[in-house]
């Protein structure tokens, strides 16, 4: 069994994880800071992502995510790789008639469609040109303190052999970037609270030739339409395709079989905004569900270690902030880790009341945004909502 030590390791290799190792190694570059990965990163040119790895939703960025993306020093190469822009959003909430939000308006410009298997690529790629080393296929099993370092035992498959193995690693930091599974937290026993069931039930579509894909993505705006169950997202992609949404309530889903396609398509005819923006364009998945539920961990931080990203909270999708947040937690979370290494806060008491703060005024926000929608109160889905 092999034992390594760094400065810090980071459990997770997607958004988050990424964007805290950039921010650490561009404040503190004397850090030695690794990524464990459970899965192999997406990589942009391997073809076989979309059958050996879940699709990873989250497409549209705001326009102020320009404001972390160049604090990271990413900006020029996150505009360098050619994103589909978006020119606001259309939203058919509270009235059949949509309100249009043109980004035309706004300080930042206009925000972004990902193709996010690229877009992680690419932060990967950036993490790596910082110095954060990567170790893929990597599970956590066991998370402990010794004295002043933390020491992980590993399950890591190692790619010559596909074989397991069990590696040891130690570290005087720990970031939690695994996502909703909040791994490192969950194994420090460090609860969570979850708020609603969200789940969402995602399909893509193509047309049929370049012509008509040019023809339907002539619109780049995002459109969300409101319905009885919850509510529709539809967006373009960068690769001539469209994903669209049906986000409602995990036993909704369940009782009206959203994750088949034919109660899909049904559900789909029954809108207005959405069916129309899809006319002509053919299904080339099936169904995907995936969670979109907020939650918060009880604690995002203590002595040597901190959550960030979707470890930390979750935000509703309804927000298009998921990434957003992500980014502009990594900043945080790198000055807590420079407090900590420095001695000014062993427990990380500022960054935990940062976040709690901010958690809190997104609890505010989305319960303001779903108060907005009262064509629908009889309904279980939007009864749940106005409760909250």
């Amino acid at each position: 069994m092999s034992v390594k030590t760094f400065d810090v390791i980071i459990v997770g290799g997607g958004v988050a994880g990424c964007a805290a190792g950039i921010a650490l190694k561009r404040l503190m570059p004397e850090l030695t800071v690794c990524m464990l990965e459970r899965d192999s990163p997406a990589n942009a040119d391997d073809d076989t992502y979309t059958s050996t790895i879940r699709p990873r939703i989250g497409e549209t960025l705001p326009p102020q995510v320009s404001i972390p993306m160049q604090q990271l020093g990413i900006w020029a190469p996150f505009r360098r790789a050619g994103w589909l822009k978006s020119a606001g959003t259309q939203a058919a909430w509270g009235a059949a008639q949509p309100h249009v939000n043109e980004y035309i308006y706004s300080p930042y410009g206009n925000g972004w469609h990902l193709d996010r298997r690229q877009f992680d690529a690419l932060l990967l790629m950036l993490a790596r040109q910082q110095g954060v080393l990567l170790y893929e296929h990597s599970q956590l099993l066991e998370i402990g303190r010794q004295s002043q370092h933390w020491r992980l035992q590993l399950r890591t498959t190692a790619a010559a052999r596909g074989m397991p193995e069990l590696n040891t690693m130690t570290a005087r930091f720990v970031v939690d970037a695994s996502g909703r599974g909040a791994r490192v937290a969950q194994r420090l026993g460090i609860h969570k609270q979850v708020f609603d069931s969200l789940v969402g039930s995602y399909r893509f579509y193509a047309a049929a030739d370049s012509h008509q894909a040019g023809n339907h993505l002539s619109d780049s705006s995002t459109m969300i339409e409101s319905v009885a169950d919850g509510w529709w997202y539809c967006a373009g992609l960068p690769d001539n395709t469209r994903v669209s949404a049906l986000m409602t309530d995990a036993d909704l889903a369940r009782a009206n079989q959203y994750a088949h396609s034919a109660a899909f398509d049904q559900a789909l005819a029954a809108t207005h905004l959405i069916s129309a923006r899809l006319a002509g364009l053919s299904a080339s998945t099936a169904p995907i569900i995936t969670a979109a539920h907020t939650q918060c961990l009880e604690q995002l931080a203590g002595n040597g270690w901190l959550a960030t990203g979707d470890a930390a909270f979750t935000y509703d999708p309804l927000s298009s902030l998921g990434i957003f947040k992500a980014l502009r937690m990594a900043l945080l979370a790198s000055y807590a880790v420079k407090d900590y290494f420095n001695g000014k806060d062993r427990e990380l008491a500022k960054y935990n009341h940062l976040g709690k703060a901010e958690f809190t005024h997104y609890l505010d926000k989305r319960r303001e945004y779903y108060h907005q929608e009262t064509r629908y109160t009889q309904n279980p889905f939007w009864q749940r909502r106005l409760a909250a």
